[in-house]
């Protein structure tokens, strides 16, 4: 068993549970290494998928490509073991650019982030995903800023410990 799995920590809102108003800071970093994505990410179809050499597969898709100052983006997240065997201590995180705020999330495992804005969003690992087997998240959050937006979602896991890196990417408007 993976400590804390599944466990809501001390200050971890559950899922679902709105997320209190965020405070300025400066935008999430850009850049990481390690991606293994299969294509680059796709702008303005606001949706990808990539596979790892472990065959766990991450996708992430907004539904939409323009979005309006003001109005919510919801944000469907995937994670499918299409290997035969199963894999263990998966872990999820969602980097949102500076033009969102957080409003709520949901899924099969609690949330925390390191910074006092949500903009990094670390999932609690999921213990285990059997062969074939997937998990679903969903992330709402609000348009704040007019400009191309671009959503990260990075999953890891005891056999896949280089980041497999996915990008959804769309435009908001004033």
């Amino acid at each position: 068993n993976i400590p804390g799995a599944n466990t809501p920590g001390a200050g971890v809102p559950p899922a679902t549970a709105p997320v209190p108003a965020p405070v300025p800071a400066p935008p999430a970093n850009a850049g990481q290494p390690g991606s293994s994505s299969t294509a680059p990410p796709n702008f303005g179809t606001g949706s990808g998928t990539a596979t790892d050499a472990t065959g766990l597969t991450l996708s992430i898709e907004d539904r939409g490509d323009r979005f309006q100052v003001g109005n919510d983006i919801e944000y469907f997240i995937s994670i499918r073991n299409d290997s035969q065997s199963p894999d263990t201590n998966i872990i999820l995180t969602i980097k949102l650019p500076p033009q969102l705020r957080l409003k709520e999330y949901s899924g099969p495992t609690t949330a925390s982030s390191n910074s006092a804005d949500w903009r990094t969003i670390n999932m609690a690992p999921i213990r285990s995903l059997r062969a074939g087997e997937s998990v679903q998240y969903t992330i709402r959050a609000t348009v704040e800023q007019a400009g191309e937006i671009a959503t990260r979602a990075e999953v890891t896991s005891l056999r896949s410990v280089q980041a497999t890196i996915q990008e959804a990417r769309s435009l908001a408007t004033p």
